[in-house]
């Protein structure tokens, strides 16, 4: 997947950076259309700020409006909603529903604040993803593993998916009910 956030229009770079980022949707047959003046697209509306993304095939295309939570489902960013809902599972959260009533807790959506970053978001996903394919037991490890175990993980994958660590961030962000200053570090 790769995001945009959109510009206002005045940075002609930008402009063109944007021209390319949606070239494979025209190709594809999209419905777009633009000039150095500015780019209509017919699609939910969007406003400068807001994000776009496109998912792996070029032709998805999703929009999460500026200072908006961004919703996290089985479909939209699928590993980082795998992770969340093996969290809530290993905290009990399953429990509940079936204890106090189904919807007690929400487990078929999850919320990440827009200002976590769009492409902080994108790079947990699909850092998740590739460890998933690689070995579900390091991902296990990862996301509900001890903390030592959550660090051994990055840090043996350092090399050929440093976002891991930003996906370790984004978990414990998100178990700390987002409490910490979005001051991220690589691990």
């Amino acid at each position: 997947m790769r995001a945009f956030i959109l510009h206002d229009g005045e940075d002609d770079e930008r402009s063109q950076e944007l021209h390319e980022f949606l070239s494979p949707l025209k190709a594809a047959g999209g419905d777009w259309e633009g000039d150095n003046s500015g780019i209509t697209i017919w699609m939910p509306p969007v406003a400068v700020g807001d994000a776009i993304v496109v998912d792996h095939d070029g032709l998805g295309v999703r929009v999460y409006p500026k200072n908006q939570p961004i919703k996290i489902t089985r479909h939209a960013f699928r590993h980082v909603y795998a992770a969340i809902l093996l969290i809530e599972h290993d905290n009990g959260a399953h429990h509940m529903n079936r204890i106090h009533g189904p919807g007690t807790v929400d487990l078929d959506t999850f919320t990440v604040p827009f200002e976590y970053g769009i492409d902080r978001l994108l790079n947990a996903d699909l850092a998740l993803g590739w460890l998933r394919d690689e070995n579900s037991v390091e991902f296990e490890d990862l996301v509900i593993g001890e903390q030592g175990d959550q660090m051994a993980v990055v840090r043996r994958h350092r090399d050929e998916q440093p976002g891991l660590a930003i996906a370790h961030d984004l978990l414990n962000a998100w178990f700390d009910g987002w409490q910490r200053p979005y001051k991220w570090e690589q691990t």
